[in-house]
């Protein structure tokens, strides 16, 4: 037996020492390996099996034993990140890890238990002063300065619903709201409403709010077509009476020429010079969806569509002037809102997260990686220091990150 154990050892120790046909003979720590260690953003601390490493990322280690080892990346308000790793001999490695932020630190909540009237927002935009106002589904408007919210409903205001789909300020510093009831006018004292009652529109549902180079102000309404406002009376523009193919007008926006570019719930894209209509449809151009939720004027005066229902899959497409360009189709998917930042880069509201387009790469912000309160993201602005606001069917969310 302990003959047996003798001759075992020796072949243990020859084979060892014993060189390959490729190499001279090698031992165990004579040759270890390396590894550069990167994050995004830099500026993180490694913990190698519990011993901090000199320096912050990115890094460079050498001089490893080879063998399994804990790495941890820690950085001030970001999560904690850790891998488990087997470095192999006499090599050199690279770890790349994007940080994780910390949304306590990132992103701040407003609910209804700390000032909103409801949790269901539509949509959000910022006046001249910085104050934030929130058009709620049910809740009024909110207006947010300073972090206090002033509320203005059907009780306490001219408002003639609480169900509000937008919030636009004039070329002269009215305020005009679109809500389910009629338009409301504020001129900072006192409220006028315009309705059926008052005026000849022949729908009450208002779905959105623009103005023009000539001051015009245009409505998209429910079921009551286009309506355009030149201060003193109102115009009304239906499938029956013009060019325009739906009378289920979603989002307005003019461009530099003044054409005004109007989305519908099922007939597409429309384009109208004040005297043309042109219409893109799925049928007669590239566009993938007729039911646009959002039209988006960049500042290179591109114009991004937001589309889909939960029966006709999302798209976010844009249109140069020449040709329709499409960057989602997915059943699972549905676009509601679109931005850009000061940077040029996009921010896209959807029902499954905030997506924030840069350097040619999407990047996610959904509840299972930041502070957003809920996944369905139905509102996007950002303010003049560069924060994102998100809303949705769950509150509010500042996020001063993505900069």
């Amino acid at each position: 037996m302990t003959k047996n154990i003798l001759k075992y050892l020796l072949i243990l120790f020859f084979g060892l020492i014993v060189s390959c046909d490729d190499g001279p003979p090698i031992l165990p720590g004579l040759t270890k390996s390396q590894v550069v260690v990167k994050t995004s953003p830099e500026g993180a601390t490694v913990i190698i099996n519990g011993k901090s490493a000199e320096g912050i990322t990115p890094v460079y280690i050498d001089k490893i034993e080879p063998g399994f080892y804990k790495i941890d990346v820690k950085k001030d308000t970001y999560l904690d990140t850790t891998f488990y790793l087997i470095f192999q001999r006499g090599r050199t490695d690279t770890l790349i890890t994007e940080l994780r932020e910390d949304p306590a630190y990132w992103w701040k909540i407003w609910k209804t238990a700390n000032g909103l009237p409801t949790g269901s927002i539509v949509d959000l935009t910022f006046d001249n002063s910085g104050s934030l106002w929130i058009s709620t589904n049910g809740g009024g408007v909110a207006k947010l300065t300073n972090n206090t919210f002033q509320i203005f409903n059907s009780s306490n205001s001219g408002l003639p619903s609480n169900f509000i789909r937008q919030v636009f300020f004039d070329h002269v510093g009215n305020t005009w709201v679109a809500t389910s009831l009629g338009i409301a006018k504020y001129d900072g004292a006192s409220w006028t409403k315009f309705t059926t009652a008052n005026t000849n529109i022949i729908d009450n549902f208002i779905t959105s709010i623009t103005q023009d180079k000539n001051n015009v102000l245009w409505f998209g309404t429910a079921s009551g077509g286009l309506v355009s406002f030149d201060g003193v009376r109102f115009k009304v523009f239906t499938k029956r009476n013009s060019g325009i193919p739906s009378d289920y007008i979603t989002s307005i926006v003019v461009d530099a020429s003044n054409n005004k570019w109007i989305g519908t719930y099922g007939e597409g894209l429309v384009k109208f010079d004040d005297v043309n209509w042109e219409v893109f449809h799925q049928i007669n151009s590239s566009l993938m969806n007729n039911y646009i939720n959002h039209l988006y004027l960049d500042q290179q005066g591109m114009i991004w569509i937001a589309s889909g229902t939960t029966v006709s899959p999302g798209t976010l497409s844009k249109y140069d002037g020449t040709n329709f360009r499409h960057y989602f189709n997915s059943s699972f998917l549905i676009i509601n809102k679109i931005t850009s930042a000061v940077d040029g880069t996009l921010w896209v509201g959807t029902s499954t997260g905030l997506y924030h387009f840069v350097n040619n790469n999407w990047i996610t912000y959904s509840v299972q990686n930041s502070g957003l309160p809920n996944n369905s993201v139905t509102a996007i602005t950002i303010d003049n220091e560069g924060n994102k606001w998100a809303g949705g069917s769950s509150g509010l969310a500042k996020y001063i990150g993505g900069k």
